[in-house]
């Protein structure tokens, strides 16, 4: 009974761990949706992995929210980062390190962390961009709905 308790207190722990990091990822995604220097995906995804682990619901707005859905979608169907994405990211990514190159005191920081922005930032140039971009146009956006349920969709529209 004591190790049922302590692993019922450990669940609970864990819990609310992964959902103030969802919170906290929620809250710099959309910070960055904001700020052009504050990046959104990858606050947003680490949300997505956690979201499910902490709160339920959390996770459900996620998926269904207007600005924060499409990125996320593309990502877990496609493995799709937009162009746009990709730009902001590698362009963060440098201006950080030449920060850090004008800040730091010892030469092996800017080299160590050079290496590793340059393997973040061949992954995710590397990546697929989603078929249609998330500003994609009315007809792109009747095109993927078409494509998705087999049917067009022009016909539902001019009967409203």
């Amino acid at each position: 009974m004591i190790l049922s308790g302590a692993m019922r207190r450990g669940n609970r722990l864990g819990r609310l761990s992964y959902l103030c990091l969802a919170y906290g990822c929620v809250g710099l995604g959309a910070a960055g949706a904001v700020l052009p220097l504050l990046p959104t995906t990858p606050f947003l995804l680490a949300a997505a992995w956690a979201a499910p682990k902490g709160s339920p619901p959390l996770d459900r707005w996620l998926r269904e929210h207007s600005r924060f859905g499409p990125v996320l979608r593309n990502w877990e169907e496609h493995r799709a980062v937009s162009r746009r994405a990709k730009v902001s990211a590698c362009l963060l990514l440098l201006a950080s390190w030449v920060i850090l190159l004008a800040t730091a005191d010892s030469p092996i920081v800017p080299v160590v962390t050079g290496a590793l922005f340059l393997a973040v930032g061949t992954f995710v140039c590397t990546r697929s961009e989603p078929r249609y971009e998330q500003g994609a146009g009315v007809e792109q956006r009747l095109r993927r709905a078409r494509d998705e349920n087999g049917k067009s969709l022009t016909r539902a529209r001019r009967a409203h």
